[in-house]
């Protein structure tokens, strides 16, 4: 009796391990075609989001493999723009007195990408992507409204028509370096990530973007 008990769970342990290992082994038949279905998709997506959000198609690649050569219809992306005022003061000192001459006014700034640079996606097999983004930068800075140049001399000093149009250059300069050197720049960057990720929906945890510096 013992030996007929003992047989049968031997035979119930051996149906457990039989039955464990053909679900595991059946589990890693499906890892591939799974896999692949998840990059598949992945891809898709990614270039779905990219052509809604940037106008264009990225370079995509899987390992390897390149899957897709970067198109690119539109040059220039306008993400963020921000009105700011400026002001700037020239002045020179010589025998005859002081000239000095303050320009001043209110600029509109456009911040954006150059997408004639490479904008590439890496795609690994479970569908993970990094993409590969050229960083933000000021695309204008034109002025809103007409602009203030206010001149004031001593004695026999004069402000020459050169020297009013070198001013005027610099201003044009400085008012966008003004632009360049705030927080608009990070802003679009973070601005065009959350686009991207938004367009991705539920998928977008699987992309990490990167900006080049």
């Amino acid at each position: 009796m013992k030996g007929i008990q003992g047989a049968a769970i031997f035979l119930v342990v051996v149906l457990v391990v039989s039955w464990q290992l053909k679900s595991c082994l059946d589990h890693a038949a499906r890892l591939p075609a799974q896999t692949a279905r998840e990059s598949a998709t992945a891809v898709r997506d990614i270039l779905a989001s990219f052509k809604d959000v940037l106008g264009i198609t990225p370079r995509i690649e899987q390992g390897d493999v390149l899957v897709f050569e970067q198109t690119q219809p539109i040059e220039e992306l306008a993400v963020l723009q921000r009105d700011f005022t400026f002001s700037y003061t020239w002045r020179e000192r010589w025998l005859l007195g002081t000239k000095q001459l303050t320009a001043s006014g209110t600029f509109r700034a456009k911040a954006g990408f150059d997408l004639s640079q490479p904008v590439s996606v890496l795609v690994d097999a479970r569908g993970r992507a990094t993409a590969d983004l050229p960083p933000a930068h000021i695309l204008s800075v034109e002025p809103i409204g007409p602009l203030d140049f206010g001149e004031a001399t001593e004695w026999l000093s004069r402000v020459s028509p050169e020297e009013r149009n070198q001013v005027k250059n610099d201003f044009f300069t400085r008012a966008r370096a003004h632009a360049a050197a705030g927080t608009l720049l990070a802003e679009t960057e973070a601005e065009l990530e959350k686009r991207l990720t938004e367009r991705l929906g539920p998928s977008a945890s699987n992309l990490s973007i990167r900006f080049r510096r």
